[in-house]
């Protein structure tokens, strides 16, 4: 369930980072994704624990949760600024440049 709690917060960032993005659209979307995936962890840990969890299997289920939410978000940016590296490649030079 992480895995795709984590995938719902990655594709945030790379949609929001594709075409353009600076320091501040990256902590945004970072945070953004972050906060919609971790809601979505938390709701996935209470479906799936059942009534009365030991706190060890909350902790350790949440952790990893947590991590891979983290990992996922990370590759998102790194692709996300190859894509936009890539594309900014691919475009011809504006029409005043000499």
């Amino acid at each position: 369930m992480a895995l795709i709690c984590g995938l719902i917060g990655a594709l945030i960032i790379f949609f929001m980072l594709r075409r353009k993005g600076g320091v501040g659209r990256h902590l945004i979307a970072f945070v953004l994704g972050f906060i919609v995936s971790g809601f979505l962890l938390i709701f996935a840990l209470a479906a799936t624990l059942g009534r009365a969890p030991s706190a060890e299997r909350v902790f350790i289920a949440s952790v990893v949760g947590v991590l891979v939410i983290l990992v996922l978000q990370g590759i998102a940016m790194l692709a996300a600024m190859f894509v936009r590296r890539n594309a900014a490649k691919a475009l011809p030079p504006p029409a005043g440049a000499a």
